[in-house]
């Protein structure tokens, strides 16, 4: 699915439109549970029964009227339903896992406010209401829906503690104007408590008192025009969690796509002249890139330059939830230059030589 992420929307809520919808807990209540929990919860951990609750409550209140298609099985062991509100025409979908956790919550409105309605019905059953949502609070409004753009392509995103929000011009059917995405990052428990810790440290380097903060280094988040705005080579592009595409020209359409891809903590990206790089992070040519180094041993999700970041041999690759593995030849995007991958579970073994580029979602390997 494209994602061309702009601007971001942020989180998608404003406090006044939860009215009747539910109650924001205020910082005090939040931090007190979260004192009293002794292990780490995901963003959100909330299974197909608990939405169909949540739905029936406002059925029941005169809310909605959604109906199911029932709950069908994908290839890969994961669920999804779709339902109709025969209302206002509305539709949301859940996706989850072999267990039924969902992950990903979607709504597709006709009208701005039918898609206010949903938007906060899917931010009911994701249990995200409660999320210190902050500055972004105030983003979900007539004036930035009618600024998002009129090609089906624009989206606005923003992630926030664990999980993406994204807000879509609908490509489902012309009559339908706005989607919302509400997406879970981390899969497992493990992933949000380094997410966690990644978090930790970046809000401490935030808080050095700005003598002490070195200027950036690199190309920030935003998107260049190769030989003009930044020369054309080989990138690597660092986020906690981001986006990139490299376009053939500015148009935005779907068929200007060279590369694209959602990467978290680091990947390695090669640009031509003429080309366009839009990313979130910032980018670094790779010769004036430092090497990874690996704390404990560890490689997390990212995408890794064999011979410099990692060194050449067998290694054991292991996904609590779910991971994926690619090797390629190179850092272009292109398909043909997949040497391998794999979406698996559990632990697989996978071997890589000098100058090939190893790419980890929802995986890691421990170094012996």
């Amino acid at each position: 699915m494209k994602r061309v992420l702009s601007v971001l929307l942020a989180a998608v809520l404003c406090v006044g439109m939860l009215t009747g919808c539910g109650e924001k807990k205020d910082a005090g209540e939040v931090e007190s549970k979260k004192e009293e929990e002794s292990e780490i919860e995901l963003p959100f951990d909330r299974t197909f029964d608990d939405a169909h609750e949540v739905l029936a409550t406002l059925q029941a209140g005169g809310k909605c009227n959604f109906t199911s298609s029932g709950v069908s099985t994908l290839d890969d062991g994961g669920k999804l339903e779709t339902l109709v509100d025969s209302s206002n025409g509305s539709f949301m979908t859940l996706i989850g896992n072999e267990n039924s956790n969902i992950t990903i919550v979607s709504t597709t409105a006709k009208d701005e406010t039918t898609f206010v309605g949903v938007g906060i019905m899917a931010l009911m059953i994701t249990d995200v209401l409660s999320a210190d949502l902050g500055d972004f609070l105030t983003y979900l409004s007539a004036e930035n829906l009618k600024n998002m753009g009129t090609d089906i392509g624009d989206s606005k995103h923003e992630v926030i503690e664990g999980v993406t929000y994204f807000l879509t011009k609908s490509g489902t059917d012309p009559d339908y104007e706005y989607r919302l995405q509400v997406e879970r990052d981390d899969e497992t428990k493990e992933d949000y408590e380094q997410y966690l810790k990644e978090k930790a440290i970046a809000d401490q380097f935030k808080a050095t008192p700005e003598s002490e903060v070195e200027e950036p280094v690199g190309y920030q988040t935003g998107m260049y025009k190769i030989g003009t705005d930044m020369p054309a080579g080989e990138y690597l592009i660092t986020s906690s969690g981001g986006y990139y595409a490299v376009t053939a020209d500015s148009s935005g359409s779907l068929e200007s796509i060279i590369s694209n891809d959602n990467y978290r903590n680091r990947a390695y990206v090669t640009v031509q002249d003429g080309q366009y790089f839009q990313f979130d992070g910032t980018a670094v040519p790779v010769s004036e890139a430092a090497a990874f180094t690996p704390v404990n041993g560890t490689y997390p999700d990212g995408m890794y330059l064999v011979g410099k970041d990692i060194p050449a041999g067998e290694y054991k690759v292991s996904a609590a939830n779910g991971g994926y593995y690619e090797v390629t030849a190179n850092s272009t995007g292109d398909l043909g230059t997949i040497i391998a991958n794999d979406n698996f579970e559990g632990e697989v073994y996978l071997t890589v030589q000098d100058g090939q580029y190893l790419k980890l979602s929802r995986a890691q390997i421990v170094a012996q």
